[in-house]
């Protein structure tokens, strides 16, 4: 009889470390298909900061997909590298997208609005409403920028030079060295690069004015997916957050406080 008892207990051990071990796989399996690698760009302050912790974009991002209940690996990658990475499958979603690349990917709804901008010295006499007006100036650009945004990739071969640049803080230099006749770039990326200019001693403050041409509207960005299923999911999560207020308080926190450099002309 105690051999008999002895045994069972023997047995109901082997079968609670049996279960425990599939109850263990079971978590480790449900915690790695809750990882979502996400693809960003690069600094771009105040959308992504330098340290890759801050910034609207990924604010938002975090937000969207803990309420999804995914944890987010980040990688920080020029856009074409980021496209070309998601297109490989490296990458389960990547955060900035258009129309123009409804054809290759699954979007999601618009999550982000970008205020896109042609801007040139203040002494510059161009009065510039659409890209056919700069045929044969210089213009610099963000990373990727013929990929998003159809007006650019017309224009570009009737430029005397166009270049892209994935670190746009380099852009502030490229404009007031008069290496570029205009820029394209997001409103609020521009005056943040250009006060941090100002701040390091690059520009001196009486150089700063500036005009901004407003030739496009302002641009809706999508996040890019392959998989239609975790966009949708992307979707409901947004809409979530949109409704819960938590959308609007990432928005108003680099909102607030965030000053244009002095003398901007009146636009």
């Amino acid at each position: 009889m105690v051999h008999f008892i002895h045994k069972w207990r023997i047995i109901a051990a082997l079968l609670t470390s049996l279960c425990y071990g599939l109850i263990m796989a079971q978590a480790s399996h449900a915690q790695e298909t809750q990882q979502m690698r996400v693809g960003f760009g690069q600094s771009r302050p105040p959308f992504i900061f330098d340290d890759h912790e801050q910034g609207i974009e990924i604010e938002l991002i975090n937000a969207i997909a803990k309420e999804m209940g995914y944890d987010v690996i980040p990688s920080f990658l020029p856009n074409a590298r980021g496209y070309n990475s998601l297109k490989n499958h490296n990458l389960d979603l990547y955060t900035i997208a258009t129309q123009n690349l409804a054809s290759e990917f699954h979007l999601s709804d618009t999550y982000m609005l970008f205020e896109n901008v042609l801007i040139s010295k203040a002494n510059n006499p161009d009065n510039i409403s659409q890209f056919s007006d700069i045929r044969g100036k210089r213009l610099a650009a963000f990373q990727g920028a013929h990929f998003l945004v159809k007006e650019i990739n017309d224009i570009k071969d009737s430029l005397s030079l166009y270049i892209e640049t994935s670190q746009q803080s380099r852009q502030i230099q490229l404009l007031y060295k008069d290496r570029v006749d205009y820029l394209f770039s997001e409103r609020k990326i521009f005056e943040f690069n250009l006060k941090r200019a100002v701040a390091k001693g690059e520009i001196m403050p009486l150089e700063l004015a500036y005009k901004i041409h407003h030739i496009v509207p302002k641009t809706l960005y999508s996040a890019a997916f392959n998989d239609p299923l975790l966009r949708d999911k992307f979707n409901v999560a947004l809409r979530a957050l949109v409704k819960n207020g938590r959308y609007k308080q990432i928005i108003r926190k680099y909102d607030i406080g965030f000053k244009r450099p002095m003398h901007t002309p009146a636009e």
